[in-house]
């Protein structure tokens, strides 16, 4: 009895290890495509001489050994070229491998390449393949796509590395031409199709004749450089934000970038951000190398300097003794020393309040004079408690906006000295005077937390309190985040003249609201417009790698983590099974990117930015970085299978004991 007690304990352990999760992933993750084919050989040398050559576009060697590929009527293995297989007269070519090294070629010849008469001249490195059974040899025809799979047994979809000719994708062999584009054809005698572009997709648009094959990728074609910029015109000053992710290389090839502006400064970063304090056409090259060869691109920026407006708000009125209808007003002041035509500004209260007040036709002011705007004209309802007035110009971009709150009945809200202040000696169309008690906060900026200031119109005045979350010059010299709770923002210094700042100084800091490329921020004007008053503590929030997309997470540090889904330079894509979330690595953190071969777990923290191509993280530090993941719900299922099958042992050792 004790035996067969043992042998049932030992059945059921065994048993039980296969009810554990498999977190296997497909091998489909390799980084190989098919790059070029020749199938229609010179007469007399059809027999021997094609080929199909295979590029390794990843960051890590590849072993092909367990590949098969097939032209839709037989099934071809790749293999080692040994020496038996023959003698290749090449003393550049690498045989007894089938590991193709990153960025590395590997040509696959028929077994009886040896036996003709070795046309091709194969560079250095070039890893030579051969096949176990007869696809080549006079097996390719001209009208033959090509399936790439990386697992000798399964021939479904998932385990399909690449493709030549877009066959229909149908399970096992049976893969034939879609005939929805003319690949692939017959390029002629001698001539091969080979992939333009390495690791764009298998298209029509993306093969072209050779003649004169070149096994074993023997070109380097220049890089393209390509520009985005947002926005593209606008009044100085102007903030731009730049990006070459568009430039590619045909090889795969790793690319540097430099940015050169019309002030003579560089950037060698693939994105980046510029501010144009002049006005006029500013032109912009991108230079995108390769190591050996370079592509350049220009774009005018068109910058526009207004001249100078010289009318603000002077004086508003939103409470006056007896009827508002009748009383209220709003002043306005011309300090410059011309005359301003205002036909076509606006007056308008706070957003979403009453409609906005458009001047007619040749309303001017003076230099030195005032223009009082009454409700009765305007239309304007102030609240009494609090609200706010806005100039704002004909595209009903604000000019200026004043805040105000707390005052008494029959005072005024005037600018005086700098400053605006409660005063009950009303001035309609004269100077102010400041008399009787101040009422409410003398301070034109609002101090409002950063959810709130996100709300508020470009160059409004704020004053905000939160905690530093990456430092300056990190992702670049001009900016920081701060946050407070779960809301960041981006505060940006044109002359980049931080004070010392560390992470986790808890900060005040004084500026105007400005927007570039769809982000908020504070832009500020002096060193002192932040200060530290104290520390503090932000935890990043976790959040699924689909609610990168929303902007409420912009400017937040938060955490993510899933599977790479795919990479391209300095970017890549998580998906934890909700939606990938774009990650960027910017050069100046000087972080080295981790390995991001699909299917690589990550865990990674960072910043929330926003550009004109959507939402982005933006790691900080290297430590940023983690491959260990944090997962509630997998761990709780192992223990649920855990406790089932102890539960299931126990009630057998029960009735074995019974018997």
């Amino acid at each position: 009895m004790k035996k067969g007690l043992v042998r049932l304990i030992l059945v059921i352990f065994l048993s039980g290890l296969f009810l554990l999760p498999n977190f296997s992933s497909a091998a489909s993750e390799d980084t190989i495509v098919i790059t070029e084919v020749l199938s229609n050989c010179l007469v007399g040398e059809e027999d021997y001489n094609e080929f199909i050559e295979i590029y390794n576009y990843g960051n890590s060697p590849v072993d092909v050994y367990h590949f098969i590929f097939t032209d839709g009527d037989s099934a071809d293995y790749i293999r080692v070229w040994e020496p038996d297989a023959g003698v290749i007269n090449d003393p550049d070519i690498i045989t007894e491998t089938t590991t193709i090294p990153p960025k590395g070629f590997a040509v696959i010849l028929d077994q009886q390449y040896d036996e003709g008469n070795q046309c091709y001249d194969f560079p250095a490195g070039t890893i030579a393949l051969t096949t176990m059974n007869s696809a080549l040899g006079n097996g390719l025809s001209e009208d033959d796509p090509i399936t790439l799979f990386d697992d000798q047994e399964i021939f479904t979809q998932d385990y399909v590395v690449d493709t030549f000719g877009t066959p229909i994708k149908e399970e096992g062999l049976a893969l034939h031409d879609d005939g929805l584009d003319g690949i692939p054809f017959d390029p002629g005698e001698g001539n091969s199709l080979g992939r333009i572009y390495l690791t764009q997709p298998d298209s029509e648009e993306n093969w072209r004749v050779s003649e004169s094959p070149t096994p074993g990728g023997d070109t380097n074609d220049p890089p393209e450089a390509k520009i985005t910029a947002s926005p593209t015109s606008g009044e100085a000053p102007l903030e731009v934000h730049f990006s070459g992710l568009s430039s590619i290389d045909p090889e795969a090839r790793d690319l540097t970038y430099r940015w050169e502006f019309p002030d003579g400064t560089t950037v060698e970063e693939v994105e980046t951000d510029k501010v144009f304090d002049e006005g006029g056409n500013q032109l912009v090259t991108l230079t995108v190398s390769d190591g050996e060869l370079e592509d350049t691109e220009e774009i005018v920026i068109e910058v526009t300097r207004d001249s100078e407006f010289t009318v603000r708000l002077n004086e508003i009125l939103p409470n006056p003794e007896g009827s508002d209808l009748e009383g209220e007003f709003v002043e306005l002041y011309n300090y410059g020393d011309s005359i301003v035509n205002l036909s076509g500004y606006k007056l308008d209260d706070e957003e979403g309040g009453s409609n906005p007040y458009t001047f007619p036709e040749e309303t001017t002011i003076n230099s030195g004079d005032y223009l009082v705007v009454h409700r009765t004209e305007s239309k304007l309802a102030l609240n009494n408690d609090q609200d706010r007035a806005r100039l704002l110009d004909s595209a009903s971009t604000v000019i200026e906006e004043v805040p105000y709150q707390d005052g008494d009945e029959g005072w005024s809200y005037s600018y005086h000295d700098g400053k605006w202040s409660w005063t009950n000696t009303i001035t309609p169309g004269e100077a102010n005077q400041i008399s009787g008690d101040v009422l409410g906060d003398e301070d034109e900026y609002q101090k409002v937390g950063i959810e709130k200031a996100k709300t508020l119109s470009d160059k409004t005045k704020v004053e905000l309190e939160g905690v530093l979350t990456v430092e300056p010059g990190v992702f670049g010299e001009q900016y920081c985040y701060f946050q407070d709770g779960d809301h960041g923002l981006k505060v940006y210094f044109s002359k980049s003249d931080f004070p010392e700042l560390k992470l986790g100084d808890k900060l005040k800091v004084r500026g105007k609201m400005s927007t570039a490329t769809g982000e908020r921020k504070i832009n500020l004007s002096e060193k002192s417009d932040i200060e530290v008053v104290g520390s503090g503590k932000i935890d990043p929030k976790e959040v699924k790698t689909d609610q990168l997309k929303d902007d409420q997470h912009t400017g937040m540090l938060i955490t993510v983590q899933g599977e790479v889904s795919r990479s391209s330079g300095k970017t890549f894509y998580l998906d934890d099974g909700s939606g990938e979330g774009k990650i960027s690595v910017k050069d100046s953190t000087g972080i080295k990117k981790p390995e991001t071969k699909k299917g690589t777990e990550l865990r990674i923290t960072g910043i929330v930015n926003k550009t004109t191509s959507g939402n982005r993280l933006l790691p900080r530090y290297q430590s940023d970085f983690s491959d260990k993941l944090v997962s509630a719900g997998i761990g709780l299922k192992i223990y649920l299978i855990i406790g089932f099958w102890l539960f299931v042992i126990l009630n057998c050792l029960v009735l074995v004991l019974k018997s």
